[in-house]
């Protein structure tokens, strides 16, 4: 340990600069580096030329007599930790926000969304292809969930011709009115996204009350579920809820395993292998230093001594011997001690 020989704040063995004053301690590439920082403290042959003053925090003068901001680095690594971390916590909002959105039903969440569409008020072209991304993307994935069909990466030419295919098998129940209605929203879509056609605010909302009143219909054109359909969508999510389980339980243990590395990678790199070995496997010698001994004294003068545990008088001895002891004499740690 030193001092900083401007500032004289405290300083380690290594630092190569003060983190009071940010001046540069001693010539890195001086092979007595250590030894020249604690003891020549800074002098011209060791360090190099610095402002009496500096300017502000972190800013040094070079021997050469040009200004260099010895926190910058320090700075930056912390400015990018901090960014990581923010985007990691953005990703997991957002993660958690995309689950619990998974939750809500299908219909339920289709009518939620376009409730908030109405909320929206579009003015500029790339306003109202916003509008009508969001729009379809509500009516594509409601029915791709509820009607079993491959809306979301359909046309929109062969996602009407699937609805008419689901009709005329007598699978949905949806009225042709109800199938020009959509086809016209999906019109509207189309040359708002692709022509850059900007509608008027009137048809934006008459098509939002459009795809509502065609959700509304195909949740009551759609069959009721047979009592095996129930069963077996009870079985898939109970087997979903399983594989979840499963996999948190491996992230859990490949958490901990990670952690356990790292605690005793840091503890190899603090203490020593061989300290660490010793903690781990219960050494012996090492588990006697670790314990608490005892402090007493023995004979007469007393002689004070400390022991892994009380020394014991022994009662039969030769005449004028006084003999303490602990321990086996055929173990590894035996203590005696012998008053004549």
């Amino acid at each position: 340990m030193g001092s900083c020989p401007y500032c004289q704040s405290v300083t380690y063995t290594g630092d190569t600069i003060c983190y009071s004053c940010g001046r540069i301690l001693a010539n890195i590439r001086s092979n007595k580096f250590a030894m020249e920082q604690q003891f020549h403290k800074g002098s011209l042959d060791t360090s190099y030329k610095m402002a009496k003053k500096p300017s502000r925090s972190g800013i040094a003068q070079t021997h050469t007599g040009r200004s260099i901001d010895l926190m910058k680095s320090r700075r930056n690594r912390t400015r990018h930790l901090v960014l990581a971390f923010l985007i990691f916590l953005g990703l997991r909002f957002q993660k958690k926000r995309e689950e619990k959105r998974k939750k809500i039903p299908p219909f339920e969440r289709a009518l939620l969304e376009l409730k908030a569409l109405e909320e929206e008020r579009p003015r500029l072209q790339e306003e109202y292809k916003s509008y009508y991304s969001k729009l379809t993307e509500v009516v594509r994935r409601y029915l791709e969930e509820e009607a079993n069909i491959t809306a979301l990466e359909s046309t929109s030419k062969e996602l009407l011709k699937k609805l008419e295919l689901l009709i005329d098998a007598g699978k949905l129940d949806l009225s042709t009115e109800t199938l020009l209605s959509l086809k016209q929203v999906l019109e509207h879509a189309d040359l708002v996204k692709f022509a850059r056609s900007a509608p008027e605010f009137e048809v934006a909302t008459s098509d939002r009350n459009i795809v509502e009143d065609v959700v509304i219909k195909t949740q009551e054109a759609l069959p009721e579920p047979t009592q095996e359909e129930i069963e077996a969508t009870a079985a898939f999510q109970k087997e979903l809820k399983k594989k979840k389980f499963k996999f948190q339980l491996k992230i859990a243990g490949l958490g901990i395993l990670v952690l356990t590395i790292i605690v005793f990678l840091i503890s190899i790199y603090k203490y020593g292998f061989e300290n660490v070995k010793d903690t781990l496997i219960q050494y012996p010698t090492k588990v006697l230093m670790n314990n608490q001994w005892v402090h007493s004294q023995y004979g007469t003068p007393p002689i004070f001594l400390s022991t892994p545990e009380v020394l014991i008088r022994k009662v039969e001895t030769p005449k004028g011997i006084t003999i303490f002891s602990a321990g086996d004499p055929l173990n590894t740690v035996y203590v005696q001690i012998n008053f004549l």
